[in-house]
């Protein structure tokens, strides 16, 4: 008798997504939205792949699958594929490009389910993402998160090849910053990204998007305001040493 082979577990389909890695409050919905706007790249809301689970209940089920040489992390692999390849179909365009802070924890998984991804690996200074953080979700209920956030932002910025890019840098030099971006996803330049309000980008709220004033305005703007007199958080300082901040803003 034959033995039964097993079959090579098909790759993903979308070869080439880019991915958006920053903490919170960095400024990621504004990015998202100025690379949505380009002709040929799909940003769309958070995606939240990660908990998007597959988890057989019955036996037979799990082992037939064992069999097969597939787990259900296999099957989650195709769930997220899946769904990020239709929703690029959809849109008619050509580069996916994901925005999901929480796809950060994942991006060792993501790295090895698509090998030909890119990253824009976004931080902005500490102080102000510190500040940001306590405005939107609480005084100091989320600060442990926070800091996993941080650390593990760290981790891919010394570990991952990609375009590494600061807030401060988007806000002050836009033109220059996008234009730069294009050429690293390989699409051409097109100055009107800049003025996302023109573009339909989905609903703006606090849990999705950003229903800010500033962001609301339709273009890129530099308002930010003055870091606290009364210093630094000392735990914040080797992040703005690494990313390149000054200790006193």
């Amino acid at each position: 008798m034959d033995t039964f082979a097993k079959p090579a577990f098909v790759g993903p389909v979308t070869t080439s997504p880019v991915f958006i890695l920053s903490p919170p409050r960095t400024g990621s919905t504004l990015l998202r939205c100025v690379l949505d706007s380009h002709s040929q790249i799909y940003a769309p809301h958070e995606l939240h792949l990660g908990d998007l689970c597959v988890e057989p209940t019955h036996r037979l089920t799990l082992r037939s699958l064992e069999e097969l040489g597939v787990t259900p992390r296999d099957l989650e692999n195709l769930l997220w594929d899946s769904v990020m390849q239709r929703l690029l179909a959809q849109s008619g365009k050509s580069v996916f490009v994901d925005k999901t802070p929480s796809h950060l924890f994942h991006w060792r998984r993501i790295v090895e389910m698509w090998p030909k991804a890119k990253f824009i690996l976004l931080v902005r200074h500490p102080q102000r993402i510190l500040r940001s953080y306590r405005e939107h979700l609480g005084a100091d209920g989320h600060l442990e998160r926070f800091m996993q956030y941080l650390e593990v932002m760290q981790e891919a910025r010394e570990t991952l090849t990609g375009f590494h890019l600061r807030y401060e840098e988007l806000t002050t030099d836009p033109a220059r910053v996008v234009h730069d971006l294009c050429d690293f996803l390989g699409v051409a330049w097109e100055p009107e990204m800049l003025d996302y309000g023109h573009r339909d980008h989905g609903s703006m709220s606090v849990d999705v998007g950003d229903a800010t004033e500033a962001f609301k305005s339709g273009v890129i703007q530099r308002n930010e305001r003055p870091l606290p007199v009364d210093g630094l958080a000392p735990v914040l300082a080797p992040f703005c040493r690494s990313w390149g901040y000054s200790l006193d803003g």
